[in-house]
C-alpha cells in the first residue's frame, strides 16, 4: 500500500471504531446520572398519605410522590426480605433466582452463579460507583446481596437505625474520593428495616399516634378487630416508625439538594413488602393477602426528563430495572438484559396482564404446602397445593374477605390454569441462586430474632 493511502487510512480507521464504539454503546461520552434506590422495608402502602391513609405518617414522601411518578398498583414477588429485594435487584421472579427466604444464603458471588446479575454489577461494568447502606440481618453480606457494591455498609450484629442508616450515607457521600473527584456516577442503595418487627421508633415519635375516628373508619373498612387493643397499640408504633423514616428520607434528600445532586439523579422510593397488622387475623407478612404483597413505588426522573403524574397500571417489583435502565438509555449490554423478566412501566405500550406472587416458604407457623397468587386490575386468585383454592374480586372486595371459589367462576378456571402453567413455566428454567449453605450462629440468631425461621419447605422445585 503507497505510504499516502496508509497515512489516509489510519484516522479513517480510527474514526470507524469510533463510531462502532459509540453506535453499539461499548462506550459513550454522555455523562450518565447518579441513580439512588430508596428501600423502605415492610412498608404497606396503604399507611401512606400518598395512598389514602388519613394519619399523617408520611408528609415528606408525600411532597416527593407529588414530584415524580406514583404508581398505584405496585406488587411484589414475595412478602420476605431477601427473596423480594434479589427480585428487584435482578427483575426476576423468586421461582427464577430460587431464593425463598432470608436464610437461603448464597455466599457464592452472583455472577459466578449460572449468569445471573444484579442491577450493582451491571452498572459496575459502565463505569458506575455503586455503594449500598443496608441496616438488618437479611441483607447483610452473607446472603450475597452485596454483589456488585463496591462499598457496602452494614450491621454486625444487630440492625441500623433510620437515622444510622442516613448518617452513614451522607458521610460516605460527602468524603468518597472516587465519587468526590472522579466524577463517576453513583448508584446508592440505602435501606430502612424500621418498619419491621420489633417497632421501637424513638421516643419524639412514640405518641405521635392515637386512635381517632378516622383510623377506625379506615380499619372497619379493612376489616381489623378493633376490640383488640393491642392491635390499635401495634398500629401506633409501626405508623411512629414510618414517620421516623419519612423525617430521615427528608433529611437525606435535603443533603443531596445541598450539594446540587438531586435534580438530575434518578430516584426510586419502594419496599419489598407490607405488613398485616391485624387484617387476616395477621399480624406479620410473608403470605399472599393484598396488605401484604401492594407496595408504594415512586419514581422521580431526572430534571430534563421530569414528569409528575400517577399510573394505574399493573406494576410487579421487577419491573423496576428494565424501566430504569430504559429510561435512562443506559448502555447495559444485551446479554445482560436478557435476564430482565419486568416491563418498561413507562411504555405505554407495555403492559403486564397479571402478576404472579409465591408464598413464603415457612412451615414452623402457619399451614403446610405451596402457594402461589395471580391477579390483575380486577380479579385475583389464590392457589393451594393442600388446601382449598381463594378467589376474590378485587373491584368489589379489594380487602379479601369473599372468597367467590365455591360459586364455580368460569374465570377462576382460567386463572388457576395460568398460574398451573407460570409454575411449569418456572421450573423448566435453569437459573438458580439457591445454595444450601450453613449461616453463621450470630446470624441466625438475629434471623430468628426478627421472627424468622431455619425450617424452610422443600418443593419440587428445589428438590
Amino acid at each position: 500500500m503507497p505510504r499516502k493511502a496508509l497515512i489516509i487510512g489510519i484516522p479513517c480507521t480510527l474514526l470507524l471504531a469510533l463510531f462502532l464504539l459509540v453506535h453499539f454503546e461499548i462506550f459513550s461520552f454522555r455523562r450518565l446520572p447518579n441513580i439512588v434506590f430508596i428501600s423502605i422495608d415492610t412498608l404497606r402502602a396503604d399507611h401512606l398519605g400518598c395512598y389514602g391513609y388519613p394519619r399523617n405518617t408520611s408528609p415528606f414522601i408525600d411532597t416527593f410522590a407529588r414530584e415524580g411518578i406514583q404508581f398505584s398498583q405496585a406488587y411484589t414477588t414475595m412478602a420476605t426480605t431477601l427473596p423480594a429485594h434479589i427480585s428487584m435487584m435482578t427483575s426476576t421472579h423468586t421461582m427464577t433466582h430460587g431464593i425463598k427466604g432470608n436464610m437461603d444464603a448464597f455466599h457464592t458471588p452472583l455472577e459466578t452463579s449460572e449468569d445471573l446479575l444484579t442491577f450493582p454489577q451491571m452498572l459496575s461494568r459502565i463505569g458506575y460507583r455503586t455503594a449500598g447502606f443496608v441496616s438488618a440481618a437479611p441483607l447483610r453480606s452473607h446472603s450475597g446481596f452485596n454483589s456488585g457494591f463496591q462499598v457496602y455498609e452494614e450491621p454486625v450484629p444487630g440492625r441500623f437505625n433510620a437515622e444510622e442508616v442516613t448518617t452513614r450515607t451522607i458521610k460516605w457521600l460527602s468524603n468518597d474520593k472516587e465519587f468526590n473527584e472522579n466524577g463517576s456516577p453513583v448508584f446508592m442503595f440505602v435501606h430502612y428495616f424500621d418498619t419491621h418487627t420489633p417497632y421501637k421508633a424513638p421516643e419524639k415519635y412514640k405518641k405521635m399516634f392515637r386512635p381517632d375516628s378516622k383510623l377506625h373508619k379506615f380499619l372497619k373498612k379493612k376489616k381489623v378487630n378493633l376490640k383488640q387493643r393491642h392491635t390499635i397499640k401495634k398500629i401506633a408504633k409501626y405508623d411512629a416508625e414510618i414517620r421516623f423514616v419519612d423525617d430521615q428520607i427528608k433529611r437525606l434528600f435535603e443533603f443531596l439538594k445541598d450539594k446540587e445532586l438531586y435534580e438530575d439523579s434518578l430516584i426510586v422510593l419502594t419496599a419489598d413488602h407490607g405488613e398485616g397488622l391485624g387484617q387476616h387475623n395477621y399480624y406479620e407478612h410473608g403470605k399472599i393477602y393484598n396488605e401484604q404483597i401492594h407496595i408504594p413505588l415512586i419514581i422521580k426522573l431526572p430534571a430534563d426528563m421530569k414528569e409528575q403524574k400517577k399510573i394505574s397500571k399493573l406494576a410487579s417489583i421487577m419491573d423496576i430495572l428494565p424501566t430504569v435502565m430504559t429510561v435512562l438509555d443506559l448502555p447495559v449490554s444485551v446479554k445482560d438484559k436478557e435476564q430482565l423478566e419486568g416491563i418498561n412501566l413507562l411504555n405505554d405500550k407495555e403492559k403486564r396482564e397479571y402478576v404472579f406472587i409465591e408464598r413464603t416458604h415457612r412451615k414452623a407457623r402457619w399451614n403446610r404446602g405451596l402457594k402461589y397468587a395471580l391477579l390483575n386490575s380486577r380479579w385475583k386468585y389464590h392457589y393451594y397445593a393442600e388446601e382449598d383454592d381463594e378467589f376474590y374480586n378485587l373491584r368489589d372486595d379489594y380487602i379479601e374477605t369473599k372468597n367467590l371459589i365455591k360459586k364455580k367462576h368460569g374465570v377462576a378456571d382460567d386463572f388457576r390454569k395460568e398460574i398451573e402453567e407460570e409454575i411449569a413455566k418456572h421450573k423448566k428454567k435453569k437459573r438458580r441462586l439457591r445454595k444450601e449453605v450453613v449461616v453463621d450462629p450470630d446470624v441466625v440468631q438475629q434471623l430468628e430474632a426478627l421472627g424468622y425461621t431455619t425450617e424452610s419447605e422443600k418443593d419440587e422445585d428445589n428438590n
